[in-house]
């Protein structure tokens, strides 16, 4: 039985380093065809170090360190998928958004993700740049209304909502009981954007049967984002019909498809033309409309799944992302009442008891730093963008080949020490001038946090995602003080605890509400 054993061993280690070499001779493919690419890990270690990193979802460690080594870009190869991670913003600035490379860096290529969970490309982020993504992004800034009329109409959506959570929130603290935070917080996002799709209804009207399915939606998607699940699926693709993986795709198709019913069919089927009730009818509006041929249904649906969950790679929009970022700032401000007691002033100061608008944000300085500074201290992607080269490109003496994908290194710039005084401290004094007015968007320090993205493919849905972040913290922070819970401990805000997963997610917690208004009436 030793004997049998031992062979097993030997043959398992056999197969496993061929496995090895043939994967070093693939990821080598592309180095010596190319000319001079910048600079990044070679050889066997080289390769070794990489297929660790991506093994152990530790990419954005790896990326740290070759960016000490290597500067403002690493260039490797995965398989024969070059790759170049873009290691500060002005290399991220230059190649993204100026005249001589902007139109060279604007594609994205469709990969597994959007395959089976995004209608393969039909939706606004894993495309090419070309005419119909252009006319694309114009239609997504219509039918999101943050602009003119439409600020109205989602000032009336969340604070409906926001009515809504806070009586929920008060019930629960009344209960005497730890509440649950981030349980919901994400219901209450996921309701909001059914609404803003749906149409004119009250989120009383939201069946626990729609949250349910969108969330099964998000998990499987996110689940399909895994980097290790990425990177197997994407490069070995009959993976996709065997075991673990195969079970995930056939979980995301189907939940793709009760969550169709929610987001589309239902709608679509109670549609009355020249009536419209919310995002998912103006497309339809627009179907028909001279100019918008290309707006099938496949491509209506593409749209609506990307409102859903946009900006997993590059941007901060939409339910995912805003769901982090939320989640994210409640924790950070739990763990820092000096902060948050701040903002709390800063409400009495400028709304006293009247509700929350978007227009506020303008006069709520130390607010508006607060929600900045939890972009860059998060980060919610470490690695985001993947953008991919339309040519060769040719700069400071090295060629990029067509072809390669651009990471876009947050984690380290957001926290270079070069840059930042204390990196890893909670500071939104940063973004303050000596008067406590908010540094405007143009000024060096602003720049520096590229969180939506930069260029033809910067987030479309930036001013979305930081009002309704506003509007939550905003209004929770009127209503309560956040203390830590009871019951059991706070998970740590220190982005560095909570970094598995493509979208960096605060983990489950609980809190403490004290209601302000009752202790103003005990005083």
């Amino acid at each position: 039985m030793d004997a049998f054993q031992d062979t097993s061993t030997q043959w398992t280690l056999a197969v496993a380093a061929a496995v090895l070499c043939v994967l070093y001779v693939l990821s080598k493919q592309f180095v010596f065809r190319k000319g001079n690419p910048p600079p990044g890990p070679r050889g066997w270690w080289g390769f070794m170090e990489i297929l660790q990193a991506n093994r152990d979802d530790s990419l954005y460690e790896a990326a740290w360190g070759w960016a000490e080594k290597y500067g403002d870009m690493t260039f490797y190869t995965v398989l024969g998928q070059p790759v170049c991670v873009l290691n500060s913003t002005d290399i991220v600035r230059r190649l993204f958004s100026s005249d001589e490379y902007k139109m060279l860096t604007s594609d994205r290529e469709p990969n597994v993700v959007s395959e089976f969970a995004w209608y393969n490309g039909k939706e606004l982020f894993f495309t090419p740049y070309n005419s119909q993504t252009r006319q694309k992004r114009t239609l997504f800034h219509k039918m999101m209304g943050i602009y003119g009329e439409g600020v109205d109409k989602f000032e009336s959506v969340v604070g409906k909502e926001l009515d809504r959570v806070l009586e929920e929130m008060d019930i629960a603290r009344a209960t005497g009981q730890d509440v649950p935070m981030s349980q919901i917080l994400a219901k209450s996002l996921k309701i909001i954007l059914y609404i803003l799709v749906n149409g004119d209804m009250g989120s009383e009207k939201v069946s626990y049967d729609v949250v349910d399915v969108l969330e099964r939606y998000d998990t499987a998607v996110n689940q399909m984002l895994d980097v290790q699940t990425l990177t197997a699926l994407s490069f070995f693709p009959a993976l996709r019909k065997f075991g673990k993986y195969k079970k995930l795709c056939d979980e995301v198709r189907e939940s793709r498809a009760d969550a169709e019913k929610f987001l589309f069919e239902n709608i679509k089927s109670t549609y009355e033309p020249g009536k419209v009730r919310g995002v998912a009818d103006a497309l339809l509006h627009f179907q028909g409309q001279p100019g918008h041929e290309w707006l099938d249904n496949e491509q209506i649906k593409g749209f609506l799944a990307f409102s859903f969950f946009a900006g997993q790679y590059s941007s901060r929009f939409a339910h995912m992302t805003s769901r982090s970022s939320l989640l994210n700032i409640v924790l950070t401000l739990t763990h820092h009442p000096e902060i948050a007691r701040r903002i709390q002033e800063e409400i009495e100061s400028v709304l006293g008891d009247r509700i929350p608008r978007v227009e506020d944000r303008m006069s709520m300085h130390y607010t508006e730093a607060v929600i900045i500074e939890n972009l860059r201290y998060v980060s919610q992607l470490a690695l985001s963008s993947m953008r991919t080269a339309r040519e060769d490109i040719h700069i400071d003496g090295y060629v990029i080949p067509k072809g390669t994908q651009f990471p876009v290194n947050q984690w380290f710039f957001h926290r270079d020490p070069k840059i930042w005084d204390d990196p890893w401290k909670f500071k939104p004094e940063r973004f303050l001038d000596d008067k406590g007015v908010v540094l405007p968007a143009n000024h060096p320090v602003r720049k520096k946090v590229q969180a939506f993205g930069i260029g033809n493919r910067m987030c479309p849905g930036e001013a979305f995602a930081r009002s309704r972040v506003f509007l939550f913290v905003v209004s929770i922070l009127q209503k309560f003080d956040l203390l830590p819970p009871e019951n059991e401990p706070l998970p740590s805000c220190d982005p560095r605890d909570n970094l598995k997963g493509v979208v960096r997610q605060a983990p489950p917690f609980k809190c403490r509400l004290r209601n302000r208004l009752d202790e103003e009436i005990k005083a």
